[in-house]
């Protein structure tokens, strides 16, 4: 398997075993099934930050060992993954730099400022924005006025960076349509169920009630699917009533059509 290129992009398997990935670590960035994405050391799952990083600086000593005593370069399709080994930075720090001192207090403040901004896939928003809550203000207790001010001002800036990022990302654009169209059906619907006859309302407010009480009356979950079905019927009762038909007539014909033609259920 070529090596992967660290960035933004889907990885369909895991770079070790080949195994498929789930959904959420595809959408993630996660290159690792999670079976090879757990800390040597500690045993704990790595971020795909982490992942990242471990996948990096194989990369970079895969080369570096490749090279010695060689002249050719090192293509990527030619670097392998069975003997990626993972590890947390902390960790690493731990295991191979036994020089470098660092007191428990310090380890600790580290670690409450990685569980404040890096989220957890596992758990839902609610989860990480309760750790978040929990693990700030740990870290800012020992803050002056001054500390807590710049503090806030750095983690504007990473939110600006952070909502740039998820604007420029495919998936929010997907996502924004979704909940417009789910919003325009709330409102629909809401207007349906308060008011039988609407006063003074524009003709696309009028179509909107219209398609959100066709989906509630005739339970109907997707917009579009409704959308067709109203114009189509909408078109059909007008024919029919271009023949002689009143409008009680037509109205009922054309619905009888429709759940004969299986287009509706009820």
């Amino acid at each position: 398997m070529a090596a992967p290129l660290i960035d933004n992009q889907e990885y369909p398997e895991c770079l070790v075993c080949h195994a498929p990935l789930g959904y959420d670590s595809k959408m993630h960035g996660m290159m690792l099934c999670h079976e090879h994405r757990k800390c040597v050391d500690c045993g704990l799952d790595l971020t795909v930050i982490e992942v990242k990083w471990c996948v990096q600086k194989h990369i970079e000593e895969f080369k570096n060992d490749q090279k010695e005593g060689l002249e050719k370069r090192i293509e990527v399709n030619e670097i392998t993954y069975t003997d990626l080994q993972v590890y947390h930075s902390r960790c690493y720090a731990y295991r191979y730099k036994p020089t470098v001192t660092i007191t428990q207090t310090e380890l600790d403040l580290l670690n409450i400022c990685r569980l404040m901004i890096d989220p957890d896939l596992e758990k839902d928003f609610t989860e990480n924005e309760n750790k978040s809550f929990e693990n700030a203000a740990k870290f800012i207790a020992g803050m002056n006025y001054e500390q807590k001010c710049k503090h806030q001002a750095k983690l504007e800036a990473c939110l600006a960076e952070i909502q740039n990022a998820i604007k420029k990302d495919p998936h929010y654009k997907k996502e924004s349509l979704a909940e417009r169209e789910k919003s325009r059906y709330n409102d629909a619907r809401k207007e349906a169920l308060t008011s039988s006859r609407p006063a003074s309302k524009t003709p696309n407010d009028v179509k909107e009630i219209q398609i959100g009480q066709f989906m509630e009356m005739h339970g109907i979950s997707d917009r579009s699917t409704a959308k067709k079905i109203v114009a189509d019927f909408n078109k059909s009762v007008q024919h029919m009533m271009k023949l002689g038909n009143t409008e009680p007539e037509a109205r009922e014909f054309c619905l009888k059509m429709l759940r004969d033609t299986g287009r509706i259920k009820k």
